[in-house]
C-alpha cells in the first residue's frame, strides 16, 4: 500500500525559521522507519504464513534480526553520537523494545529533542558556490546569449523590471538575485529544471 499522506505543517509557533528544517528532517526519518517497519511485518506475516521446516524458520528468524541489527546499526551511524545517545536515553527501561533503536517508536517531543541535538540540516548550496555565480543586469542577461530568460522570475512570478539585478545558474536560467539567494539556502537545484550547482 501507498505510504499515508503527509501531516499538516507544523504550528507557527514551532516552525518558525530553521524548526521547520529541522522537523522536516526528523519526520522524513520517522517516516522512512515506519515504512521499513512496515515492510519487516509484512515479511514476517508472509512468512509465518508460508509452512516450513523447522530449520527454515529458524534461519529466516536469523535473518530477520540480523537485518534488524544492520538497520540499528545504520540509523546509529547517520545520527552520530549525540542522537544515538539521545535515542539509547529514550530506550532505557521499555521492555517492549526490548534496545532496538528506532525512531518510529518516539514520541513527537522525542523526535523535536532528537532534531535539537544533531542541529539543522542544511540541504542548501554553500555561500562562496552562490557568490560564485554570475550576476547582470535585466540589460545584459537579455544581451547574453547563454542566459535562459523567461518572461518573469520563476520564484517570486513578479515581471522582469528595468533595473532588476538577475544571477545565472550554471545551466543559463537567471533569477533575481535576491530570489535566488533564498532559494538557493534551502536547495541546490535550479527552480526549473533542477540541475544542481557545483559545491564550489
Amino acid at each position: 500500500p501507498p505510504p499515508p499522506p503527509p501531516p499538516p505543517p507544523p504550528s507557527d509557533e514551532v516552525a518558525a525559521g530553521d524548526d521547520a528544517a529541522t522537523l522536516e528532517l526528523v519526520w522524513q526519518l520517522q517516516q522512512e522507519e515506519e515504512a521499513r517497519q512496515r515492510e519487516r511485518e509484512e515479511g514476517e506475516a508472509r512468512l509465518a504464513s508460508i509452512p516450513a521446516a523447522d530449520d527454515d524458520a529458524e534461519s529466516i528468524a536469523l535473518a530477520i534480526r540480523l537485518q534488524q541489527q544492520e538497520d540499528d546499526e545504520a540509523l546509529r551511524a547517520a545520527l552520530g553520537p549525540a542522537g544515538a545517545a539521545l535515542l539509547a536515553n529514550e530506550g532505557e527501561g521499555d521492555d517492549e523494545r526490548e534496545g532496538a533503536v528506532s525512531p518510529s517508536q518516539y514520541s513527537y517531543e522525542t523526535l523535536v529533542r532528537l532534531g535539537e541535538a544533531l542541529g539543522e540540516v542544511s540541504r542548501g548550496a554553500s555561500a562562496n558556490a552562490v557568490g560564485s555565480l554570475r550576476t547582470l543586469s535585466l540589460c545584459e542577461a537579455r544581451a547574453d546569449s547563454g542566459v535562459r530568460l523567461g518572461d518573469k522570475c520563476s520564484i517570486c512570478c513578479m515581471e522582469w523590471e528595468e533595473g532588476d539585478s538577475l544571477r545565472v545558474l550554471p545551466c543559463g536560467h537567471a533569477e533575481h538575485v535576491e530570489c535566488l539567494g533564498e532559494w538557493l539556502k534551502r536547495s541546490k537545484a535550479c527552480p526549473l529544471c533542477a540541475k544542481e550547482i557545483p559545491a564550489e
